[in-house]
């Protein structure tokens, strides 16, 4: 684990600072308001954190790299919890709820929340991108990269609109089966969420592709 942390210790520190702040952000805002408006951001960004987790324990336990099934089985898994990481940005609809006039107070905080939710996911793909380059070509992980940003789109709209999270997969498999079996078979009929999660998609990858061309989801490989 020291390796993989020594690896990412740029991105450690850039999350560490992150995370202080928006505990920072959360205490002061119950502080100053007596309102407790805002702790689901804590179990949201848990959510979001998953993925990296999942990731960092595959590079780790490298012996789980050379099983395929087991490989495909976190892979599976990490794809669930991947949209959690953009999701907290639609977390800015509970700004109509505020009831203290802190508008303002909790657009900053819900961008923090957001903002670290997001960085920690996309260092999650380009950590994924790694478990899988040896295993197939660039140009088909390149697509692979672009399909699961519009999967996360599409997990957008059950998440925010549909009102599924990660969990139903295992509480509510059924509902969750037959609502996305019916968007597979009647893609034209729900034409608008195609639009929305490829268009998402697509903002993902420009959000991916730009922090990766300021090196801010490289991994420090030098290190041992």
């Amino acid at each position: 684990m020291k390796t993989v942390f020594l690896q990412n210790y740029q991105h450690l520190k850039r999350l560490t600072f992150a995370a202080a702040v928006c505990a920072l952000l959360i205490m002061a805002r119950i502080k100053i308001t007596h309102s407790l408006f805002g702790l689901f951001l804590i179990w949201n960004l848990f959510l979001a954190l998953v993925p990296l987790g999942i990731t960092w324990t595959m590079l780790y336990y490298k012996s789980l790299l050379q099983k395929p099934i087991l490989l495909s089985l976190l892979t599976f898994i990490w794809v669930l919890f991947l949209p959690n990481a953009p999701y907290v940005f639609t977390d800015f609809v509970h700004l109509k709820m505020n009831t203290t006039g802190q508008y303002l107070f909790d657009f900053i905080l819900i961008l923090a929340f957001s903002s670290l939710a997001l960085y920690a996911g996309l260092i999650s793909v380009v950590a994924m991108q790694k478990i899988w380059k040896p295993k197939i070509n660039s140009v088909m992980l390149h697509m692979l990269t672009f399909i699961i940003f519009c999967l996360c789109g599409y997990g957008l709209y059950l998440g925010r609109v549909l009102r599924y999270n990660s969990w139903d997969v295992l509480t509510n498999p059924l509902a969750l089966l037959h609502d996305v079996w019916y968007f597979v078979i009647n893609p034209f009929d729900n034409w608008p969420i195609l639009v929305v999660s490829a268009s998402l998609g697509l903002l993902l990858m420009l959000i991916y592709t730009v922090l990766k061309s300021l090196k801010l989801l490289n991994t420090d490989e030098t290190n041992p």
